[in-house]
């Protein structure tokens, strides 16, 4: 059994949802799609897919399994890419961020400070905390990590999705070395601010398709 080749067609099974699609979107007879993930399950020793008439669902091995697995094939493809196009195109690795407008139109308005106090045995740090994020919906715990808060799940979510990322970009920026960070003019940083209706906003498009990159990747999650 070719492995890589099994891996692709268990991880397009459980993106499509049913075999009839998977092996029509590969291009393979279904009967060959069908006798790949029993080759696979066999080897494995588990079983990765629950079978029904109308649909297929994963298994908690399956979950575990196709997370790995499609993150494995990505990485596989990049390699492959990066060595085919090594001599035609520049070497290393595009990786793009969340940009510094972003951060200042998202994050640096709802962002609040708060000195961590280590290990908290009673309550007294609670008020501090609540007095220090004030009408805030992000902060950073200084020497510590980062909070969000939020009126629902996806307002918190959002929020601390691009706290993380801003926070990583400043890491990326300052690892050349401050001297060679360039700062805008305050006109040019107030410009970018302009108008924006923030983190509610973002929230209300990006957890919406969230779900619904969660129901195509590990369809059954909710049961």
């Amino acid at each position: 059994m070719d492995q890589i080749q099994a891996m692709r067609i268990f991880v397009r099974v459980v993106e499509a949802g049913t075999f009839t699609r998977a092996a029509d979107s590969l291009g393979l007879p279904k009967g060959t799609v069908t006798k790949q993930i029993q080759a696979l399950e066999s080897r494995l020793h588990v079983k990765l897919l629950n079978r029904t008439t109308r649909r297929v669902t994963v298994t908690p091995d399956g979950a575990a399994y196709f997370e790995r697995t499609a993150r494995l094939l990505n990485d596989f493809d990049d390699i492959e890419a990066s060595m085919t196009n090594a001599q035609a195109n520049p070497k290393g690795r595009l990786r793009v961020d969340i940009g510094t407008s972003v951060a200042r139109l998202l994050v640096i308005p709802q962002l609040a400070y708060h000195g961590y106090e280590g290990v908290a045995l009673n309550l007294d740090e609670r008020a501090r905390l609540v007095a220090d994020i004030g009408d805030k919906k992000l902060m950073l715990l200084r020497n510590h990590g980062t909070l969000a808060v939020g009126q629902t799940a996806a307002d918190a979510f959002v929020g601390i999705f691009f706290l993380e990322r801003a926070c990583a970009e400043q890491v990326a920026a300052l690892s050349a070395g401050r001297e060679n960070v360039l700062i805008a003019p305050e006109a040019a940083q107030q410009e970018a601010l302009g108008p924006s209706k923030g983190l509610a906003m973002v929230s209300g498009l990006a957890w919406p398709g969230l779900k619904r990159k969660l129901d195509r990747h590990l369809p059954g999650y909710d049961s």
